[in-house]
């Protein structure tokens, strides 16, 4: 399963599998769990990465991992 992990050493959030990684960029949209729920997003940059929802959006912690589906 892909985690949405940040990567410190290039200031930008990464999707991580078993067998790759990809550099996310404003505007790049995925799956991501929320509770039990698979959710469509968009990722963006301002002075904090954050995640918009169809109507809402919330910043990300650079400490946690979330499970997402590109």
């Amino acid at each position: 399963m892909e985690q949405l992990v940040y990567a410190y050493d290039i200031d930008r959030w990464t999707i991580v599998s078993d067998q790759s990684t990809w550099e996310l960029h404003c505007g790049d949209s995925f799956w991501l769990k929320v509770d039990e729920h698979w959710l469509p997003c968009r990722i963006e940059n301002d002075t904090d990465w954050y995640i918009i929802f169809a109507n809402a959006q919330f910043y990300l912690k650079p400490k946690r991992s979330y499970l997402v589906k590109p």
